[in-house]
């Protein structure tokens, strides 16, 4: 099995964090063309498209996490008001944020992966 923090981080450390950065821009870009590509003319090309480069830009956008760190509760923040802002009940608002809340960050472990336990654990096969 392969580890893909290792990858990712293998990654960063080869090729640099300035060129990984374009790289994400230039992957972001791709995602875009194939989007309006296919909302000229949708088809199932196009849609497998759209899933390729998205996966592409989810793959940097790991490493962007590695390079420039987790994004702060930023994400949590902007979820949030999007809830707000579709009048979704502010009962379920307050619940979710005292959830987000509760969790734990994302945290890189020792060996640069991406922590699937809320301390350090070395996983086995």
């Amino acid at each position: 099995m392969i580890d893909v923090q290792k990858v990712l981080k293998t990654a960063v450390d080869t090729y640099g964090k300035e060129a990984q950065t374009d790289m994400m821009i230039e992957e972001m870009s791709e995602l875009t063309k194939a989007l309006l590509k296919h909302r000229r003319n949708a088809t199932p090309k196009t849609l497998d498209n759209i899933k390729e480069e998205m996966a592409d830009v989810q793959i940097m956008l790991d490493q962007m996490r590695l390079i420039y760190g987790e994004n702060g509760g930023y994400r949590t923040e902007k979820v949030l008001r999007l809830a707000s802002r579709l009048g979704i009940d502010g009962n379920d608002i307050n619940i979710w944020t005292n959830t987000l809340v509760a969790l734990p960050s994302y945290a890189v472990g020792r060996n640069g992966q991406l922590q699937e336990w809320s301390r350090d654990i070395d996983v086995t096969d």
